[in-house]
């Protein structure tokens, strides 16, 4: 099992090359671990202004999206859902 510090260090970066894709404006987040788990709070600009959003995810996962696009892709279309920006 890898550090933890490399285990958020990966998850960051995928989910932030996720987000670059799906947010057509400017952004800002935070990746948490929890003990329900991992969420990432997005916060993203919108026609009416900033709106906050909170989406599970799943730290392999996202590591994995640096490797794959199968999941990168999966994960954008999902997101791009969740944050209302389809």
């Amino acid at each position: 099992m890898p550090p933890f510090s490399n285990t958020v260090r990966s998850a960051s970066e995928g989910a932030e090359r996720i987000l670059h894709r799906v947010c057509p404006r400017a952004f800002g987040y935070r990746l948490q671990s929890g003990r329900a788990g991992w969420t990432l709070r997005v916060e993203r600009a919108t026609d009416a202004g900033w709106r906050a959003y909170e989406l599970p995810v799943d730290p392999a996962e996202l590591s994995g999206s640096l490797r794959d696009a199968a999941v990168r892709e999966r994960l954008s279309q999902a997101w791009a859902q969740q944050l209302g920006v389809a």
